[in-house]
């Protein structure tokens, strides 16, 4: 796969990565290259993406962005190495495993990702004591830690969200970059002055009329949040 060393290593803090929600490689073309005029750092295909279209038709969108750091988010729970093997085909840089599989599930992904260069995520989505595991998984040889707050818990209630006060308790604790999901400029900003390292955003984002607008304007307020100088992650 392609080396992205350098994209990984010298990015102005905060990273903002695009998580691409939809479900058709024809849409999730037309989003990628709207976020990256935006101004986003990395292109994230995400879990309705990888569901619905499906990874083996992913090709199209390695040829087009291939250029650009690429995450998968398969929501991975088991048999892990699969998805490690088949992003390192399609050169992508990182894949997300959840943070409840077991830790034999990470240890298999980590010892693929050395051989391929695959960076290894774990999303602590619904894990009930985030810093715990987080410490565990950090032991065990993950590349990023991220914070999740999901799209139901959000329906549910989005003033219950922890993820913001959570931010600084990981970095206390793990020495590893940490990405946090965000809803709008005022969660993102807030997440960067918490010290999160990478910021996520999706809808409503990625459809309609003014979403380059608005992403552009994201992206610039959290930028700007930002404290001066450059981040290695």
């Amino acid at each position: 796969m392609t080396d992205k060393t350098e994209l990984h290593q010298q990015v102005a803090r905060p990273v903002v990565q695009l998580c691409i929600d939809v479900t058709s490689t024809e849409q999730a073309m037309d989003i990628a290259a709207m976020g990256l005029r935006a101004g986003v750092d990395w292109l994230e295909w995400g879990t309705p993406l990888v569901s619905f279209a499906g990874i083996n038709n992913f090709d199209a969108l390695n040829r087009q962005f291939g250029s650009s750091v690429t995450f998968l988010d398969a929501k991975i729970m088991d048999a892990s190495v699969r998805y490690m093997e088949s992003a390192a085909r399609l050169g992508i840089n990182l894949v997300c495993i959840c943070a409840s599989a077991s830790d034999a599930t990470f240890r298999a992904a980590i010892a693929s990702g050395r051989d391929s260069g695959v960076k290894v995520v774990a999303d602590l989505y619904a894990v009930a004591n985030p810093v715990a595991r987080a410490r565990e998984l950090a032991d065990i040889g993950v590349d990023y830690i991220y914070l999740h707050y999901g799209y139901d818990q959000q329906t549910e209630s989005l003033a219950a969200n922890p993820t913001i006060d959570q931010i600084r308790e990981l970095k206390d604790a793990v020495e590893l970059p940490i990405g946090v999901v965000t809803f709008d400029q005022d969660s993102g900003r807030r997440a960067v002055e918490a010290g999160a390292d990478i910021v996520l955003i999706s809808h409503p984002y990625l459809i309609g009329d003014d979403a380059e607008r608005l992403l552009t304007e994201y992206v610039r307020h959290v930028k700007s949040a930002a404290l001066v100088g450059k981040t290695e992650i």
